[in-house]
């Protein structure tokens, strides 16, 4: 089979598989990307076509991009980053989740304080000597808000 010579630039190409077809041929004879250039500069190919035909050969078709070996360590890097993502909103909702809890623990805490204030004042201004007494409302509707927040907290799912 003989080398198909490079086309000057004002003539119309052959088809370029041609030159493909012969440095696979190379290939499969056993020659090593070394001899197969040799071949193809001896011919008349420029160093940088004889490296770049040759390379193509070598990776494979630009339509089978994920074949090559640079698309495979983006593709494995992709699925890394995917998978990155999916454990950090894991540990997201871990984190809200945790939030959640805390809210509901100090929520009751600000609820049942503002509770016990205005039971015990209510207690003493009910005794003997009367008086007045402390509706601890603020820390009742604060804490009550604040846990149930949390309770959403707590529940998410995601």
């Amino acid at each position: 089979m003989s080398i198909p010579q490079p086309e000057p630039a004002n003539s119309p190409q052959k088809a370029e598989g041609d030159i493909y077809t012969y440095i696979a041929d190379r290939f499969r004879e056993g020659r090593t990307a070394e001899d197969v250039h040799k071949l193809l500069v001896a011919n008349g190919y420029p160093e940088s076509s004889a490296t770049s035909l040759i390379e193509e050969v070598i990776d494979g078709p630009a339509e089978q991009e994920s074949s090559r070996p640079g698309r495979q360590k983006f593709r494995k890097g992709r699925d890394q980053s995917a998978r990155l993502q999916e454990e950090m909103a894991s540990l997201e909702g871990d984190m809200i989740r945790a939030a959640g809890q805390k809210n509901m623990i100090y929520g009751a805490c600000w609820c049942i304080g503002g509770l016990a204030v205005t039971l015990l004042s209510l207690a003493a201004a009910s005794g003997p000597g009367g008086g007045r007494f402390i509706m601890a409302w603020g820390a009742i509707i604060f804490g009550a808000i604040q846990f149930f927040k949390g309770a959403a907290q707590a529940g998410n799912k995601s």
